[in-house]
């Protein structure tokens, strides 16, 4: 079985000597002028272990070193270099677009958590406040219903406006360093955004500079940023299931998160 790491923009011989998954001798599997970065495995992967997640990643940033590369999702095995062959051939246009677009750019990964708790409940007691003594002595315990639903509404709404203003704040400052970004607003009532950013190798250090800018006017939250990683959430390719390949694609998504996490994430 051929397992795969990525797909480049050459088709020639890797230059320097790099093992993957078991050990296995990293090769490219050449079409044209791209070429998919394999090894061959003997096993079936059944779960996404650390180890293995952590050094499809490696060889990943490694070859990031000399090539452009479109990441792989973990675990994209094929049953044969003809299968292989097939879908870059299948698919190359694709290839041969997203290696253009994603030439000399890296991704950054940004997470911003603030205190939503306390900021929701000191939305909800303004509120309140300022509703003190609207209400009638004799409102039915159905206007009564009524008029809770509508302030927790109005409270929600209040509380997306607050993180609203703050996810602009941070994009208007990193707006001229970006190229593209991928966003989660409010994933959880702490975590304000989860976002990834494509960033010019040219302006990876714009791009952090501004970022600190950010933080220290907004010193009260906490920070996660990782970077600069292979352009995972960005490429734009799926590979269908079988009978082309065995499993797995493109990827669209990020490696499992172990990965920021334990590879150097600063935390603010």
């Amino acid at each position: 079985m051929i397992y795969s790491y990525c797909v480049i923009d050459s088709g020639d011989t890797l230059k320097e000597r790099i093992n993957g998954l078991d050990g296995a001798i990293i090769y490219t599997i050449p079409h044209r002028d791209i070429g998919l970065v394999s090894s061959e495995i003997g096993r079936v992967i059944k779960d996404a272990g650390r180890t293995d997640v952590l050094r499809h990643e490696e060889v990943v940033e490694r070859v990031m070193g000399r090539y452009v590369v479109l990441p792989m999702r973990f675990n994209t095995v094929f049953g044969t270099e003809a299968d292989a062959v097939d879908v870059l051939r299948r698919r190359y246009d694709e290839f041969k677009k997203n290696i253009n677009r994603l030439r000399d750019k890296v991704e950054f990964g940004v997470r911003i958590i603030w205190p939503g708790e306390r900021i929701r409940e000191g939305i909800a007691r303004a509120h309140k406040s300022s509703t003190a003594g609207s209400g009638a002595p004799g409102d039915t315990p159905a206007k009564r219903y009524v008029k809770e639903k509508l302030a927790e509404h109005e409270t929600q709404k209040a509380f997306e406006r607050e993180a609203e203003k703050h996810i602009r704040a941070l994009e208007s400052i990193l707006q001229d360093a970006i190229s593209e970004k991928r966003a989660e607003r409010l994933k959880s009532r702490d975590l304000l955004l989860d976002a990834k950013y494509l960033v010019g190798k040219g302006a990876a250090r714009d791009f952090r500079e501004l970022f600190e800018r950010f933080k220290k006017e907004h010193g009260d939250f906490r920070y996660l940023f990782s970077g600069p990683w292979p352009p995972y959430n960005f490429v734009r390719v799926r590979i269908p299931p079988k009978p082309l390949c065995a499993k797995g694609g493109v990827s669209e998504e990020a490696l499992p998160p172990l990965k920021k996490g334990d590879r150097g994430d600063s935390v603010g």
